[in-house]
Order: structure tokens, then sequence, then C-alpha cells
């Protein structure tokens, strides 16, 4: 695989935006890939705990991960417009200078990745055909709970962008069903403190008529889950295209 760190001007950021891009070095990418880290992670924390880069060649993936701080893809105040950077400059940048089409990419996520990709990913609704979401910190109340407890610095609207544990999620799925909505898959393991949320994001999904995939296995919030459930969900991402109601 090629392996190149760029980096993105940012408007909205307070320095340029960094991004690691993989693509494979013999064949043209039938795929690309949006892939979102963890809080406290980085895109290099999934390429040295995962498979990812032997993944991405066998499926024939070009993989973009940018890196998103802590901040769960929300505006965290002055100089850190992180929604608007994803939906204003990164997503232009991937068509208009990595030349990515209309309906080749997908993006996914582990844990707060999860909830930067279903949020982008809806909202890029004309560009994605699909996302995926491993053990997505969904209750965002609890995420920046067990966040802080891990001594990580957490943004306060975090926890303040939903009153209810799956609020944010239930009215992301709401305001973006309709025809053209992309496909999506939850994957969480059955002792993941987020297990709950997940099951009842991946249900109110089904009853809005979205194309969805739930897999549910054992594992806990941690990598030796995690790399267990990363190669079924980059062989979806690497196939889907989904239709809505599909």
């Amino acid at each position: 695989m090629l392996y190149n760190r760029l980096k993105i001007p940012s408007r909205f950021l307070r320095n340029p935006a960094e991004m690691i891009l993989l693509a494979p070095e013999t064949n043209a990418p039938e795929k690309s890939l949006v892939f979102f880290h963890g809080a406290g992670e980085s895109g290099q924390a999934i390429l040295d705990n995962s498979p990812l880069a032997d993944i991405a060649e066998a499926q024939n993936l070009r993989i973009a991960l940018p890196f998103v701080g802590n901040s769960f893809g929300l505006n965290c105040g002055e100089g850190e417009q992180v929604r608007a950077f994803l939906t204003e400059e990164l997503f232009p940048y991937l068509r208009d200078v990595l030349f990515v089409p209309p309906g080749a990419v997908c993006v996914g996520g582990i844990s707060m990745g999860a909830c930067v990709a279903l949020s982008a990913g809806l909202e890029q609704r004309d560009f994605v055909s699909g996302v995926f979401s491993i053990s997505g910190a969904f209750d965002l109340r609890k995420a920046a709970r067990f966040g802080r407890v891990c001594g990580l610095e957490i943004p306060s609207a975090v926890a303040e962008t939903e009153s209810r544990p799956s609020e944010w999620t239930r009215h992301l799925l709401e305001r973006y069903a309709g025809r053209g909505a992309p496909s999506l898959y939850f994957a969480c393991g059955d002792g993941d403190l987020f297990r709950d949320v997940n099951r009842a994001t991946a249900l109110r999904a089904m009853e809005l008529g979205y194309s969805v995939r739930w897999q549910e296995t054992p594992g806990l919030h941690n990598w030796d889950y995690w790399r267990e459930a990363l190669p079924p969900a980059l062989q979806w991402a690497a196939m889907t295209g989904g239709v809505y109601g599909d």
C-alpha cells in the first residue's frame, strides 16, 4: 500500500487538518473509505492496532484517515469548527483533489469515530453510499463521562448535545430518512457499555426504512473486539452501494 501523510488547509480549524491516505500500489481503487478514529486516538492508532492496511489491499480500497481530535464531529468552540470542516472542506477535498466520485465512498468509524461517520455520512448522502459503525459511542452523555474517566479532554459540547440517551442519533436518522439515504452497518460487542444504544439505533434505522445490517458478537469496548469486527465491516464497505429500503 502507498502511505501518505497529508495536510488540508482549513478555515475552520486552528491548524491544518492532518490525514493519512492509504492507496493500492497496483490497481485503481474500486472504492474509497473515510475512516474516523476513536477518542484519544488517531488514524495511526488504527493502523498500529489492526490489519487495516492488509485488508485495504485485499479489498482494493483507498482509505482516508482524518484526525478529528476528541470532537465527536461537533463544533467545539471558536477555532475548532469540526462539523464545518467536515462538510465544507474535507468532503470537497475528497471530490476535487483526490477525485473520489459520488457513490464510490463509504464512511465509518470506531467508538467516537462512529458518531462522526454517522453524522457526516448522512449529511453527505449525495456522495456516500454506506456508513459503518463499530462500537458507536452514541450515548453522548455517557461517552463524555467515560472519556473523562479515561483522562481524555472531552469538549463540553459533546454531553450538551443531547438531553436523553440516543436522542442525537434518533434526530439524525429521522432528519435524513428518505430515498437516497446510505446503507448502514452497525457492529457491537455483547459486553460493550454502548451495546444497548447501538441496538436501539440500528432498530430505529430499520423502522425508518434504512437498509441496515446489525452484527452483535462477543466482545467489549476495546481493540481485542475491534480487530475481530473490522474485517467484516470493511468487506461490507467494499461491496456496498445499497439503495434506500433494500
